[in-house]
C-alpha cells in the first residue's frame, strides 16, 4: 500500500491491531506467570520497522546521506537522517520517494519480509525474547525493541538489521543515485550551454 502512496498501516490496522492486542495481552500473563512465551506470528510485523520505521529505511537514508553522488539524494539522506533515527519513515517513503518509484518499492518490500524472517528466526533460536509489552507511540532505534521485550539481545539483532538492510538497500540505492547524478549532470550541462548563449 505504501508503494502506491496509501498509509499501508492504516489499511491493515483494523485486521492486525486486534490480533496484536491478544498476542501482546498473552505474553505477557505468560510473563507475569513465570512461564515461557508464545511466538504469535502477527509480532513479526513489528520487525519490519524497529529500526526507521516502516520498511526499516534508516540504513537507505544512511546510504544516501553518506555515500549519494547525487546532490539530490545526498541532501534527501541528511535531512532524512534524524527522523529515521526516531522511526519516522514518512520523509524516506515522500522524500526519496519510495512511493511510485519501481526502483525503491523492491528493497522496501523485500527488506520488511527478511526483516520479519530474520525476528522469526531469532526468537526460534532462543536468540532474542518475544515482544511482550505493547509500547504506543514511537522510540528511538535501540529503545523500541528493548522496551517491548527487555532483552538487551534485541541491541544485537538491531545492528545486524541494520547491516543486513544496509546490504538489501544498497544496489537499489547505487542505481536510483547514478540515475539522479545522471540527470543533475545534464541540467548542469544545459544550464552551461544556455549561459554560453
Amino acid at each position: 500500500f505504501w508503494c502506491f502512496g496509501v498509509h499501508g498501516n492504516m489499511i491493515v490496522m483494523p485486521i492486525t491491531a486486534p490480533v496484536s492486542l491478544a498476542a501482546f495481552a498473552a505474553n505477557a500473563s505468560l510473563y507475569a506467570a513465570g512461564q515461557p512465551l508464545e511466538f504469535h506470528p502477527v509480532l513479526m510485523s513489528l520487525a519490519i520497522n524497529l529500526i526507521g520505521g516502516t520498511g526499516n529505511t534508516f540504513s537507505f537514508v544512511a546510504l544516501c546521506a553518506f555515500r549519494a553522488k547525487s546532490q539530490q539524494l545526498k541532501a534527501f539522506g541528511r535531512a532524512s537522517i534524524v527522523p529515521s533515527f526516531f522511526r519516522i519513515s514518512e520523509p524516506a517513503i515522500f522524500g526519496a520517494p519510495i512511493i511510485f518509484n519501481p526502483i525503491l518499492m523492491i528493497p522496501f518490500v523485500l527488506g520488511g519480509m527478511i526483516s520479519a524472517l530474520l525476528y522469526w528466526g531469532a526468537v526460534s533460536l532462543g536468540l532474542v525474547s518475544n515482544f511482550y509489552i505493547l509500547v504506543s507511540g514511537t522510540f528511538p532505534i535501540f529503545v523500541q525493541g528493548f522496551v517491548q521485550c527487555l532483552d538487551p539481545r534485541i541491541w544485537v539483532f538491531t545492528i545486524v538489521l541494520i547491516v543486513v538492510m544496509a546490504v538489501v538497500w544498497y544496489p537499489f540505492f547505487k542505481v536510483y543515485d547514478n540515475q539522479l547524478l545522471a540527470q543533475e549532470q545534464e541540467n548542469a550541462a544545459a544550464a552551461s550551454a544556455e549561459d554560453a548563449e
